[in-house]
């Protein structure tokens, strides 16, 4: 009989993976992975224990009511014992069974992890650790002019494109019925199916705008260390005076203009949230009001009407102001290139 009973536990559990391979040394990264592992192994590992004792509290229970004989009050003890024992090991059983049957994914733990947005890989020498100011700064215009500044104002115009998905049929009508009247209140829901897309390129745009900022600085930063220095160069004849003049002077003109390409390239790629705004589309309602009979004539919603309700001409024109900007800035580096050559 306890064969019986023990049998379809034990062959149950011997499906379930027990053993776990110890990770002594958590990897990078990894040790949520770890815990769940772990947590599991103790799950498993407990429902044989459990099992265990249960099977020798069964035979003890046995054994006393065997030896009860002539003991009315011990032998109801050991009766009430085995039943109680044989519901315990019944509730064990079944909660595990029931749990692998309605949804599987319960007992097995996982570490969870949130979707990734993808971000662009960003290879700029940050840190250019090169001893001369001179050849300092003119590798920082180089790499504004042909590297950070065209991925930049790239970004925006694939940010364009993607938002110009956007469109008012996308979103939904709420219709109610005031007084007789099939009603339209608001439209709701993202009109952008592609916000995703959007958002990936949102946060690319704000990587390379902090990349702007940080070279804005460092420009600055390198302005102010080479005040002092310029009539050394102008002495080891590395610099004419009038290069010298001309240097500081460009440097000074193209700080206030990187801090202004970054303001406004930080405002166009907030725009695209604008696309949510729900007064931009207009909901539209048919059918009739309190009328259960017909559904084909109750109140329902149609499709939102209004184009793209995103502010495309207002990313656009921020867009030509950027480019301008990109152009007097380009201007600049190519002068102090030419000086430093």
């Amino acid at each position: 009989m306890l064969l019986s009973v023990f049998l379809p536990i034990m062959s149950f559990s011997a499906d379930r993976s027990l053993e776990v391979d110890y990770l002594n040394i958590p990897e990078k990264g990894n040790e949520m992975g770890n815990i769940f592992q772990y947590v599991e192994y103790v799950f498993n590992l407990s429902i044989w224990i459990i099992g265990i004792i249960a099977f020798f509290l069964l035979i003890l229970a046995g054994i006393r009511y065997l030896t009860s004989v002539g003991n009315p009050s011990a032998v109801n003890d050991a009766k009430s014992q085995i039943t109680s024992i044989f519901i315990g090991i019944a509730i064990l059983f079944l909660s595990v069974i029931i749990l692998n049957n309605i949804n599987p994914e319960i007992t097995k733990l996982e570490n969870k992890e949130l979707e990734d947005v993808e971000m662009e890989a960003v290879d700029f020498n940050l840190q250019d650790n090169t001893p001369d100011p001179l050849v300092r700064i003119k590798n920082l215009a180089k790499e504004v002019k042909d590297d950070i500044m065209p991925s930049l104002i790239t970004k925006h115009k694939e940010l364009i494109v993607r938002v110009k998905k956007c469109d008012c049929f996308f979103s939904n009508s709420q219709c109610d019925c005031i007084g007789w009247n099939c009603t339209e209140i608001k439209c709701y829901g993202d009109p952008c199916v592609n916000r995703k897309e959007i958002v990936e390129q949102q946060i690319n745009i704000v990587l390379f705008n902090a990349i702007l900022s940080y070279n804005k600085n460092k420009t600055d930063t390198e302005r102010e260390d080479i005040r002092a220095e310029l009539d050394h160069f102008i002495y080891w004849e590395r610099l004419t005076e009038t290069q010298a003049n001309n240097l500081e002077k460009h440097l000074e003109e193209i700080v206030p203009l990187m801090e202004e390409l970054a303001s406004k390239s930080l405002e166009n790629s907030e725009l695209p949230d604008e696309c949510l705004i729900p007064d931009k589309c207009s909901s539209h309602c048919r059918g009739k009001c309190h009328n259960d009979c017909d559904n084909a004539t109750k109140c329902r919603p149609k499709a939102c009407t209004g184009d793209n309700p995103c502010p495309v001409e207002k990313l656009e024109k921020i867009l030509k102001e950027m480019e301008v900007l990109q152009g007097k800035i380009s201007s600049l580096c190519v002068k102090i290139i030419t000086i430093l050559n």
